[in-house]
């Protein structure tokens, strides 16, 4: 309860400030415990905005973090991928981890998104290709964690289904 109050602190304070409270609310939702952390992380979201691939990324991420919530943890099984774009988005993530982690130790989350970016061509085909919620639990789940994997990449600068400018 407390933390929640200090949470809508936060918020209206930096809402009075001049910025959006959609854009507020997203970074805020993934934490407050660094303040200069925070404006960091709206600084990134708001340059990533005007990225070319903002719009789909960003509508990429909100069906991937809808259908994922509650989904087990864990990594996916590349044996049970059916199809060349789920390997294909695999791939694209399981290449950019280590870079995605230098980024995010350095808090550089201006370049993580932009690294992020490279996800953009992996998601829309896999979205227009696979069908995630499969009657096969076992192809499901796994579809899920590849989703829920890359979802989290994102969570870690901000919760994105929250932006109301996609």
């Amino acid at each position: 309860m407390l933390l929640d109050f200090i949470r809508q602190r936060v918020e209206t304070h930096l809402v009075d400030r001049g910025y959006r409270h959609d854009l507020v609310a997203s970074v805020v939702d993934v934490g407050i415990d660094d303040p200069a952390l925070i404006m960091k992380r709206i600084a990134a979201v708001e340059a990533f905005e005007r990225h070319e691939k903002f719009a789909s990324l960003v509508t990429a991420f909100k069906r991937a973090h809808n259908i994922t919530r509650g989904c087990a943890e864990g990594e996916p099984e590349p044996a049970l991928f059916e199809h060349d774009a789920e390997r294909d988005l695999h791939n694209t993530y399981r290449n950019l981890l280590a870079d995605y982690e230098i980024y995010m130790r350095e808090k550089d989350f201006g370049g993580a998104l932009d690294l992020l970016t490279e996800l953009s061509a992996p998601i829309d085909i896999f979205f227009d290709s696979v069908l995630v919620m499969t009657d096969d639990e076992a192809l499901r789940e796994n579809r899920l964690r590849l989703l829920a994997g890359i979802t989290r990449l994102f969570l870690c600068i901000a919760n994105f289904s929250k932006l109301e400018s996609s």
